[in-house]
């Protein structure tokens, strides 16, 4: 918290309509003094402002997140296997792998054509296609 910076912005109205954004040389006005500069920046020099918005930013830095990784291993999905269904491929129907997506692992490689269900989405692997489920658990697809 200590190096979190504010800064403190003002959409003011002036006297003749115009609107203008103003920084605020502290994130604390302290009395009439500051406020009548405040003032005299948006009007240059004379008239009243109306405060129509306060915009109060905070900046600072956090640490980079890392993703944990989980070593590779074995390439066979086995263990993800949910069933066989037909689908239908170039050619007519053909009895298809259908995988569970979180219970695959890292390392796995599904090679098509297969069928890869997860909760969000359905990932369609043609013949020569393969997904493989990397480090971070993410699949990577190619197709031949």
């Amino acid at each position: 918290p200590e190096e979190v910076v504010f800064d403190l912005d003002l959409i003011v109205e002036t006297g003749d309509g115009s609107t203008r954004l103003l920084r605020s040389p502290s994130i604390e006005l302290a009395g009439e003094a500051e406020l009548r500069m405040l003032c005299d920046a948006a009007t240059s020099g004379g008239g009243g402002v109306q405060i129509d918005t306060f915009l109060l930013r905070a900046r600072g830095s956090v640490p980079h997140w890392e993703p944990p990784a989980t070593p590779l291993g074995d390439p066979d999905p086995a263990g993800a296997l949910k069933t066989h269904r037909d689908a239908y491929w170039p050619g007519g129907f053909k009895s298809t792998p259908v995988y569970d997506y979180e219970k695959l692992q890292s390392g796995n490689v599904v090679g098509g054509p297969a069928i890869i269900e997860s909760d969000s989405t359905t990932y369609v692997l043609p013949a020569g296609g393969s997904l493989t489920v990397d480090e971070y658990r993410n699949g990577i697809i190619q197709v031949a």
